[in-house]
């Protein structure tokens, strides 16, 4: 389950729960809380759907204070009833399917929810048969069903070699947004314009070059150079906000056959009654040309990148291969558990509350008794402080990494000049 990066990650938490098969996230919107549960039940059992009701028996006055609080069930339910599927379908409602479908029911009734999409849309084609089922499903409570602008799916968004349909609810419910800053974008720097640029505002802030002889014209000399490069940074450097999804292997060649995929794919399921219809082997010869274009691209892309590199990229190469894959998606401190000043056992879910329990943890406050004498005489130091030598500093400052520091040379010819 993805929750965007642009939702505050003090507006939402993820409430712990023992099964893998379900995930359950709380939001604190404008309109009260909204409980979002992911679920996924198998086909062979109840399991999950018995889990699901003993978290709702036990948790829903925490999770559900008020009754303007929202809860929605989403997910892959894996039930067949006539209440959602289509008519058409009637040799899946066996005795055993329609029984299985009478627990979920149950649970619906019970907490008060409703059906937000609407019954008779399909969003799996079997692979084999290529019949149109209704195993995914949308739940939520009565008085929610007024916030839902739009409960529908969406055909055009499936994926290559997928069989599942995305569903869009769209909830007339606002959440505090995070505040992202751009960061700059060393990669596309023209540093012949950097150097230029710190080259006159040294020579307006600092002046020519000279001597430094005292602590005090050190500090002052230090202060223009630091404004100096500040002022260059903001003026030379592009600002960039990457997608944390990006894919670098990428091209504009994937994206027109994607688009084509797409519209295939809404026409497909405009014509989905009429299994003989072109369209539909368009949309399977299109698949396998997409996913092969992609195979291909990605064998490319990489290929070239490990021929052609040099340098620092022998240490991003480790980097790719030594670190566990992940989905490019933003970590996240999940909620942490406390005490309070009277004893009690809380739970932590804003940033300030989890900065304040880490940093008690991490950095407790020193003993009030020491075990150190009054007027304890310490050893002499290994080795005494030596002053930095100009080429220390010449050294250090070319061995900079040239993405991670304004200008990969020059910056020492400025300033030693």
């Amino acid at each position: 389950m993805l929750v965007n990066s642009k939702i505050s990650t003090n507006a939402w938490r993820q409430v712990p729960f023992l099964l893998r098969d379900m995930v359950v996230v709380q939001f604190n919107t404008s309109g009260g809380r909204c409980m979002i549960v992911n679920v996924y039940n198998d086909n062979n059992h109840n399991k999950t759907v018995e889990e699901l009701g003993q978290f709702m028996g036990t948790s829903i006055w925490e999770l559900r204070p008020t009754e303007e609080d929202h809860v929605l069930w989403i997910g892959d339910f894996n039930r067949h009833h006539p209440l959602w599927d289509e008519d058409r379908n009637n040799h899946l409602f066996t005795t055993a399917a329609l029984e299985a479908s009478g627990k979920l029911l149950e649970l619906v009734a019970n907490y008060g929810m409703i059906q937000a999409l609407q019954k008779g849309i399909p969003m799996l084609q079997s692979t084999s048969m290529r019949n149109w089922t209704r195993p995914d499903n949308v739940f939520c409570t009565e008085h929610t069903s007024g916030f839902v602008v739009s409960c529908k799916t969406a055909p055009e968004e499936r994926g290559p070699k997928t069989d599942h349909i995305p569903i869009l609810t769209t909830l007339d419910l606002s959440t505090p947004a995070s505040s992202e800053d751009p960061t700059w974008n060393y990669h596309s720097i023209d540093w012949d314009k950097f150097r230029t640029s710190l080259n006159d505002t040294l020579t307006n802030l600092v002046g020519p070059p000279q001597i430094l002889e005292t602590c005090a014209e050190f500090q002052v000399a230090t202060r223009n150079f630091d404004e100096a490069l500040w002022h260059t940074v903001e003026a030379t450097v592009p600002k960039s906000r990457p997608h944390p999804h990006t894919k670098r292997w990428w091209t504009k060649d994937l994206t027109k056959t994607t688009d084509e995929l797409k519209g295939l794919h809404k026409t497909a399921y405009k014509y989905r009654a009429l299994p003989e219809h072109a369209v539909h082997a368009q949309v399977r010869e299109k698949e396998n040309t997409l996913s092969k274009e992609i195979q291909k691209t990605k064998e490319d892309h990489w290929k070239d990148w490990l021929n052609d590199m040099a340098g620092t990229d022998i240490w991003i190469a480790h980097k790719y291969i030594s670190n566990p894959g992940g989905d490019g998606g933003k970590t996240r401190i999940p909620t942490l558990q406390g005490v309070n000043p009277e004893g009690q056992t809380i739970q932590v879910t804003t940033n300030e509350e989890k900065s304040k329990i880490l940093a008690q943890a991490l950095f407790p406050p020193p003993p009030g008794i020491t075990t150190v004498p009054a007027d304890y005489l310490y050893p002499e130091p290994a080795e005494k402080w030596t002053e930095i030598t100009r080429d220390q500093l010449i050294r250090a400052i070319n061995n900079l990494s040239p993405y991670k520091a304004p200008g990969p040379d020059g910056i020492a010819n400025i300033v030693f000049q």
